[in-house]
């Protein structure tokens, strides 16, 4: 029985570094999106005021996008045709 602890420990150290990992893919992916987005409304042009409303306009499209995205996965309606990715 103490030989099943240890690798039921292993186990769930296992999936919550996968957890980790997910978030932090999320996390990155984000990032990402967001500086492209920031590139494409600030342009050539740079200027404080100029670069503060691109940037609220940024987080408010992102912040739009994950409610959808958190909407749309919470419903639980959707059926894939690949493997996840996350998995």
């Amino acid at each position: 029985m103490n030989s099943l602890r240890p690798s039921s420990e292993v186990a769930a150290l296992h999936k919550e570094q996968k957890q980790l990992l997910q978030v932090l893919q999320v996390q990155h992916l984000f990032r990402d999106s967001f500086q492209v987005l920031l590139a494409q409304f600030v342009g050539v042009e740079s200027g404080s005021r100029l670069e503060a409303a691109a940037h609220g306009s940024c987080v408010s499209i992102m912040r739009d996008a994950c409610d959808v995205i958190t909407r749309f996965e919470a419903a639980q309606d959707f059926v894939t045709t690949s493997p996840s990715v996350f998995c």
